[in-house]
């Protein structure tokens, strides 16, 4: 049986709800509200980061980005339950892909060089610690980038395995 084809603007819907369903019940009670907000962002922004390198190689997905840009702006002028703002969400986003993009620098111990994301995760870290008590253990980072790496490879097996029910139209 063959799935029915879906829209970018559709297929986008679809990766935001991915994105803002509700967290694991454990995580709920194992973290702070502040916690999960922070978290939100980095999986709709993972959702975008994801969506930015499949339209490299594949262009249709290019649409989608652009649907699920659209997709956000309505999400945070319409907060509902939600009550993004918009202006967080851009910081986050921005932040995020600073520090995706960073590469290993010569400072850097070799752990550090050697795990994919990690700047990526000690942003996470920084922003979703409500204690600014200094420097961030490395193995909390290591989990924040482990997370994002995560969400990444999920969002990639999602859109590999529904990228035939994409139309043009």
């Amino acid at each position: 049986m063959t799935n029915p084809a879906v829209t970018p603007a559709d297929f986008a819907e679809r990766l935001l709800q991915l994105a803002i369903k509700p967290d694991d019940p454990e995580l709920v009670k194992a973290r702070s509200e502040h916690y999960r907000r922070e978290l939100l962002y980095l999986r709709l922004f993972s959702v975008m980061y994801v969506l930015e390198m499949k339209a490299v190689s594949a262009p249709l997905f290019q649409s989608v980005l652009n649907s699920y840009g659209e997709a956000l702006d309505r999400l945070c002028s319409n907060p509902g339950d939600l009550n993004l703002n918009t202006s967080t969400l851009e910081a986050r986003f921005d932040a995020y892909a600073a520090a995706a993009n960073v590469s290993s620098s010569d400072n850097q111990s070799t752990s550090e060089r050697e795990l994919p994301y990690w700047q990526l995760g000690r942003e996470f870290t920084r922003v979703s610690s409500q204690e600014s008590s200094g420097e961030a253990e490395h193995s909390e980072i290591a989990r924040h980038a482990y997370v994002f790496l995560k969400y990444c490879q999920a969002l990639a097996d999602f859109l590999d395995k529904h990228e035939s029910e994409l139309t043009t139209s």
